[in-house]
C-alpha cells in the first residue's frame, strides 16, 4: 500500500499538519446503527423485566407459604394450650375434691369427739327444703329447688323462664351447675340433666339426704332415713365469694365418694344379719 505525505500550508499558523493515508476504509466503517442499538437496548430491558418478575414470584411464595405455616403453627399451638388449660382445671377440680372430703371427715371426727365418727360419704348440692319460690324476685342463696315451684308446676329444666334464671342465680352453697348432655345426635334437642356420678350405671338416681324408705313389696312407706346415695356434681365458681351469674360463672365441678377401708374390713360392717336373726 503507497502511502502518500500531505504537507497543508495555513496562513498564520507557525506549524505543519500532516496527516497519513491508510488506504481505503470498510463501507460503513465508523458509523454507528442506531437501529441495532435500540434492538439492544429493548432485548435487555425485557430480559431485566422478566427477572425482576421472577423474583417477585418468588418472594409471593415464599411469604406464602410461611403465612400459612405460621397459621398451623398458631393453631396447633392453641389446641395445645387449650388442652393443657383442660388438664390443669381437671387436676385443680381433684385437689378440691380431695381437700373437701377430708375437710368433712375430719370436722365429723371433731364434732363428735371420736376418732372413729367416720362412715361411707358423698358429695351433695345444697337443695331448699321445700318448692322453689318463684315469686321471690330477690337474690337468696337458700332459695334453690331444680324440681318443683312454690307457684305453678314443676321447673321446667333448662328453660328460659324467669323461674329458672331465679333459681340458677340463686346458687351460692354447693351448687349444683346446670350442665345438660345430648345422649343422642339424632335427638339434638333432647338433654341429660348430669348432676350426679352414676356409680351402678343404672340410669337412675339414688338421693342423699332424707329418703323415704321402701317396703318389703317395693312401696315407699312414710319413714324416712338419713341416706348417702351417689356422689352429686358440686360446681366450682370463677368467684367463689359470690354467687352464680353471667359474669361468675362455672369454671369446673368435682365429686367425691368416701369409702372408710377400715370399717369395710370389719366383720361387724360387712353384711353381718346375725344379730339381726338372733344366731
Amino acid at each position: 500500500m503507497n502511502l502518500k505525505t500531505h504537507t497543508v500550508m495555513q496562513t498564520g499558523m507557525p506549524s505543519t499538519r500532516r496527516f497519513a493515508a491508510t488506504g481505503p476504509k470498510p463501507l460503513g466503517a465508523g458509523k454507528t446503527s442506531s437501529v441495532n442499538l435500540r434492538s439492544s437496548a429493548s432485548i435487555c430491558g425485557k430480559s431485566e423485566n422478566a427477572i425482576a418478575l421472577v423474583i417477585t414470584l418468588l418472594m409471593l411464595s415464599v411469604i406464602t407459604f410461611l403465612a400459612v405455616a405460621f397459621l398451623a403453627m398458631t393453631a396447633r399451638d392453641k389446641s395445645a394450650v387449650n388442652a393443657t388449660l383442660d388438664v390443669d382445671v381437671a387436676r385443680t377440680m381433684s385437689e378440691a375434691a380431695l381437700a373437701r372430703a377430708e375437710a368433712q371427715t375430719i370436722s365429723q371426727m371433731m364434732a363428735s369427739n371420736d376418732i372413729l365418727s367416720f362412715d361411707y360419704a358423698v358429695s351433695h348440692n345444697y337443695i331448699g327444703a321445700g318448692p322453689f319460690n318463684n315469686g321471690e324476685i330477690v337474690y337468696n342463696p337458700t332459695n334453690v329447688n331444680y324440681d318443683s315451684l312454690l307457684y305453678g308446676g314443676p321447673l321446667a329444666l333448662g328453660s328460659k323462664t324467669v323461674a329458672w334464671s331465679r333459681n340458677i342465680f340463686n346458687l351460692f352453697y354447693d351448687p349444683r351447675p346446670p350442665v345438660f348432655v345430648v345422649t343422642n345426635s339424632s335427638y339434638p334437642n333432647n338433654t341429660d340433666f348430669r348432676y350426679w356420678v352414676d356409680i351402678n350405671r343404672n340410669g337412675s338416681f339414688e338421693s342423699n339426704g332424707l329418703v323415704n324408705s321402701l317396703d318389703v313389696n317395693g312401696k315407699l312407706t312414710d319413714i324416712s332415713n338419713l341416706c348417702n346415695g351417689e356422689p352429686e356434681w358440686i360446681g366450682v365458681l370463677k368467684y367463689p365469694e359470690t354467687n352464680h351469674s353471667p359474669n361468675n360463672p362455672f369454671i369446673g365441678r368435682y365429686a367425691f365418694m368416701v369409702l372408710p377401708i377400715g370399717k369395710t374390713l370389719d366383720w361387724n360392717y360387712i353384711h353381718n344379719y346375725s344379730k339381726l336373726t338372733g344366731a
